[in-house]
């Protein structure tokens, strides 16, 4: 290779800049190409129809060959710091994921089939899935009424056919514990635990206005759980959803 022509004139940071939004792969890719023409304008010297061409444009191929190379070391450079970003990137989203598990195993720990309180997390899951989603935190694709459509239903599918409501349970726990953990993947602000225990005080204090607005839900709700956790009462079916 011959002096840096482009030394003066195009540094990494202006690659990085031009190539703002390709990742590291892309940069690779990009890298690969760069060498294949490289090897081509290399091959066209070195071969068979190099006799053709006048001294003049052979003296342009080895210059073009040779910015092409000069640009492609830049482009690595490039590749490299770009792969140093993501790994930092990568690294700390792991720790922030892992904060949010943390927090959200503390403060809403997951039903287990053996639990002695399943139907009071029931009717504690479908009061604070009410409240966040009236605050406009979680499941924004869905209405109030299409919520209360989508909990009223699934309790019907679920305690009609199995022998306890824990998969009621289960199913509206993944539902929070899912559009919790987005919420706080966004929320970089403060830690997970601060930012879900700030959510879950102004949640709680909803809950009776969130009751009152939506009696009929949760009068359903509780007496399918009050059949359930009687011995002597035989399940009744629900009532279709209209």
């Amino acid at each position: 290779m011959t002096g840096d022509k482009l030394k003066w004139r195009v540094s990494t940071e202006q690659v990085l800049e031009a190539l703002r939004y390709f990742s590291a792969a892309d940069l690779r890719a990009q890298q690969s190409k760069l060498t294949g023409t490289a090897t081509q304008l290399k091959q066209l010297l070195d071969g068979r129809l190099s006799h053709l061409l006048s001294e003049e444009e052979v003296e342009n191929i080895r210059v073009t060959e040779d910015l092409v190379q000069q640009l492609n070391l830049r482009v690595e450079h490039a590749k490299e710091i770009k792969k140093r970003e993501e790994q930092k990137k990568e690294k700390a989203r792991k720790l922030h994921q892992a904060a949010i598990d943390k927090a959200l195993d503390k403060a809403l720990p997951p039903i287990t089939r053996d639990a002695t309180n399943i139907g009071s997390r029931i009717i504690s899951l479908t009061e604070l899935l009410l409240a966040f989603h009236s605050q406009k935190l979680i499941l924004h694709y869905l209405s109030s009424p299409e919520l209360v459509s989508d909990i009223r239903r699934k309790v019907e599918k679920y305690a009609a056919r199995s022998d306890s409501l824990w998969e009621v349970g289960d199913y509206l726990y993944r539902d929070l514990r899912g559009a919790l953990d987005s919420f706080l993947g966004w929320a970089k602000d403060e830690t997970p635990e601060q930012k879900l225990s700030e959510i879950l005080e102004l949640a709680r204090g909803d809950v009776a206005g969130i009751r009152k607005s939506q009696a009929d839900l949760f009068a359903y709700v509780e007496g399918q759980v009050a059949i359930e956790e009687s011995s002597n009462v035989q399940r009744l079916r629900g009532k279709p959803t209209r």
